[in-house]
């Protein structure tokens, strides 16, 4: 390295020391920028043989939280220069007792998130008091956010090539989510299930990025999907074509080709100025009715042919006359556009949409100087929204979010934010539906995705996508769609890595930053339609039904049974009796019923409602064959029988069907244990004789689960387990023979008794790439569960 990393490095010099760390770091790239929903941070990225980590600066700030008590600071200095009042107050003083009595209802007490806004506006001590709270406020989360983080490489799942500010210097990964491990409470081993790195401005970034990129795929698992710097054309053409021709065929549902195309353009969860775009699917009045739009007619729905701005013809002949007004003018530094905003922007859409849920309320209250936005600027209606984005005289065309299709937390106020009352004195606090949804978001979104999925928004969706992922994004086939944006939105308008004025780059990257920007364009010619269902051919296979047919005919002698010749022999019907095995249970009774079975290798598993274990041993013994000579010389033999008796029974083509000759031989365990090897706790009424004789019904069984994933290398298998009764879980390591290894009881992890079990392995486990593990959901008699991953 030119300069090394050295020690200080909070969590690498704790774990190496300072003479190994520089040998245990491969790759290092400093001044890069973890970019999340919350906020971006400057960090470095240093990868080692097994680890990416990311050391932060110190002071823990968000670089766009730092920007704006900044602004805030200088704002308030200009105010004090100027003596002119500044106010605060959000709410109209005519609704001040609606707004009374929705302050009684919010207090910091019932939300420690409420922010309760200074109404002494004019006085400047407030508006300095009111500064310094926020500033505490901020400086104390900062210190709670962690120094160091760290992932590890083989949970790799996907790794991308990201714009960032309209600059090909970024790069996002996708991990199977893990659990957390603290070292000193200053290094994280991050839960986050994918990482946006930022590389910086310029050629340098570029290939800081590139060469990045190179270094972790290469030490990612093979299953990990790549799209390597040289090879990134051809990767986005291959996901491409595979995503379409799911969709096509039906085999991907609307929804998620839609977010497949978004993820393959670049947009982004992690970045907020590329968030993924959905289509409004319902138009017309299908938000002010009282009845659910009809998906049959297409009256309900929204001509997604047109862009948002091309809805209303009367506002679009105004946007044709500025774009013309534009080119008239002949402004070489500003080519013409329609639509001074933007279909997505972080500000005026993704935060706009999502102001109840975190961290998107504090980014609005980040831009507002600590506080929400006037109450009339809120989004707080759906048929408001409508309305005022297809109207006459509004200037907004947003799109949508994917939240509207499938998640309906974001139209609820369950954080309890104080978001004020409206002109009208009406108090703004759950989104206010569609008359149809009867307040319900569950039904609103509901209604939106069955929408989504609808033929007749399959028929037109294509349209919509050649708008803003196809050939009617830019260029002439633009213009005539009347899809033209501002010129800084689109990718290539301007070349940030030729501006040597700082100040002038900075000041254009924050306004792609804020004003939002098109996806990558991913289609050059029209969108192909989905097929309809007439022309999808569908495999079909011929069931057999054992209990629909009869046995065939069997004649049997003193010695053998014997076998009718027949030319249509069946599968598990016809097949030799040998290929099965019963395992009777030891005298005397009775005996409780197996609950569960593992196999493992030749041997078999079981726990049953009293939770004691049982060991089987099972092994295929095949039909020793005659040596090779031997069989040669019986095959001479029959060869010249045959010729001689031509006129005998040919033989059965079918005869060898079964070819694998032999039998199952299999036995019951019976060791001498000093204990009977069990769980640790079993229900009363399972160990009672006389339930057992009568049948022991689910709620008195033992509640187990067996692991597919053997542990300590493969020799030991994990049994999970109720552990008490009372929501307390139980783990042994138990050997293939029923001998429990170890055992441990976790208490309450649940209010309740456990009640359902399931376990299915991961990663590597699973042949998807990853460390492996098992990964086990565990159900309650509350209602509740809990998701536990086993790492060996």
């Amino acid at each position: 390295f030119s300069s090394p990393p050295d020690g200080s490095m909070a969590m690498l010099g704790q774990i190496y020391g300072e003479s190994g760390i520089s040998g245990v770091i491969e790759h290092f790239y400093q001044h890069c920028l973890h970019v999340q929903q919350a906020g971006s941070r400057k960090c470095t990225l240093l990868i080692t043989s097994s680890h990416l980590i990311l050391e932060y600066e110190e002071d823990g700030m968000f670089e766009e939280e730092a920007g704006h008590l900044r602004e805030s600071r200088k704002r308030n200095e200009e105010d004090d220069a100027q003596g002119a009042p500044t106010n605060f107050t959000p709410t109209n003083q005519a609704s001040d007792s609606v707004d009374n009595e929705h302050e009684a209802h919010h207090t910091t007490k019932s939300n420690p998130l409420f922010h309760q806004v200074d109404k002494s506006g004019s006085d400047p001590d407030g508006k300095q008091a009111a500064f310094e709270k926020i500033l505490r406020h901020s400086n104390s989360s900062a210190q709670m956010r962690p120094k160091t983080m760290r992932w590890n490489i083989s949970e790799l799942s996907h790794i991308y090539l990201r714009r960032y500010r309209l600059r090909d210097s970024a790069l996002e990964m996708f991990l199977i989510p893990t659990a957390g491990e603290l070292y000193g409470s200053v290094g994280l081993y991050s839960s986050l299930t994918s990482i946006f790195v930022d590389f910086g401005p310029g050629y340098e970034g570029n290939l800081k990025r590139d060469d990045a990129a190179n270094a972790i795929m290469r030490r990612a698992p093979q299953q990990t999907i790549k799209q390597w710097p040289e090879r990134s054309g051809q990767f986005l053409h291959e996901q491409l074509r595979s995503c379409t021709r799911s969709w096509i065929t039906r085999r991907m549902s609307n929804f998620e080709y839609v977010m497949s195309l978004n993820i393959l353009a670049g947009r982004s969860f992690n970045d907020i100025s590329q968030y993924p775009v959905f289509p409004w699917v319902l138009g017309g009045t299908s938000y002010s009715q009282d009845e659910v739009p009809s998906l049959e007619d297409p009256e309900s729905f929204r001509d997604l042919s047109k862009p948002m701005g091309a809805l209303n013809p009367q506002r679009l002949s105004e946007f044709k006359e500025r774009f013309e007004s534009f080119q008239e003018a002949g402004i070489d530094s500003m080519p013409p556009f329609m639509y001074g905003s933007h279909y997505s922007t972080a500000a005026g859409v993704v935060c706009y949409f999502l102001l109840r849920l975190h961290p998107f309320s504090q980014l609005h209250r980040q831009l507002q100087s600590g506080h929400f936005d006037v109450a009339d600027r809120l989004f707080a209606s759906i048929p408001r929204t409508w309305e005022m984005n297809t109207g006459p005289s509004a200037a907004e065309v947003k799109e949508l979010t994917p939240e509207f299709y499938c998640n309906p937390a974001f139209l609820r106020n369950t954080n309890n934010y104080k978001l004020g009352v409206t002109q009208d004195g009406e108090r703004v606090d759950d989104v206010i539906l569609p008359p149809w949804a009867n307040g319900s978001p569950e039904k609103f979104v509901e209604v939106m995705r069955l929408a989504l999925e609808s033929d007749i928004c399959s028929d037109m969706l294509p349209d919509w996508i050649d708008l803003v992922f196809g050939r009617k994004q830019q260029g002439p086939e633009a213009i005539a769609a009347d899809n033209v944006f501002f010129y800084l939105t689109y990718y290539g308008s301007v070349d940030f890595s030729s501006i040597e004025d700082e100040t002038v780059r900075q000041s254009l990257e924050d306004q792609v930053l804020h004003f939002g920007s098109c996806p990558m364009q991913l289609f050059w010619r029209p969108h192909v339609k989905k097929l309809p269902l007439s022309n999808i051919r569908i495999r079909s296979f011929d069931v057999y039904r054992m209990s629909e047919s009869e046995l065939p005919e069997t004649a049997v002698t003193d010695t053998l049974e014997v076998r009718p010749r027949s030319t249509n022999l069946k599968p598990f019907r016809d097949a030799p009796i040998s290929h099965s095995c019963h395992i009777a249970s030891p005298p005397p009774g009775p005996h409780a019923p197996l609950i569960a079975v593992r196999l493992a290798q030749d041997r078999v598993l079981a726990i049953d409602s009293q939770g004691v274990y049982h060991s089987f041993r099972w092994q295929w013994r095949p039909v020793e064959e005659a040596p090779a000579s031997k069989r040669a010389a019986d095959e001479e033999k029959d060869n010249k029988e045959g010729d001689e008796n031509k006129g005998g029974q040919e033989k059965d083509p079918t005869e060898d069907l079964f070819h694998d000759k032999g039998n199952f031989i299999a036995q019951r365990d019976l060791p001498p244990f000093k204990a009977v090897p069990r769980l640790a706790y079993a229900p009363p009424g399972s160990t009672n004789a006389k339930a057992i004789k009568k049948g022991i019904t689910l709620d008195q069984c033992a509640v187990v689960a067996i692991s597919k994933t053997m542990f300590a290398s493969r020799t030991l298998m994990l049994v999970a387990s109720d552990g008490d009764g009372r929501g307390g879980l139980c783990l042994q390591l138990v050997t293939g023979t029923g001998s429990i290894k170890t055992e441990t009881i976790i208490p309450a992890v649940h209010g309740a008794r456990i009640s359902a079990i399931a376990m299915d392995p991961i990663g590597n486990a699973a042949g998807q790439g990853g460390v492996g593990g098992e990964v086990t959901m565990i159900g309650s008699c509350d209602g509740s569960a809990t998701l536990w991953r086993f790492i060996s």
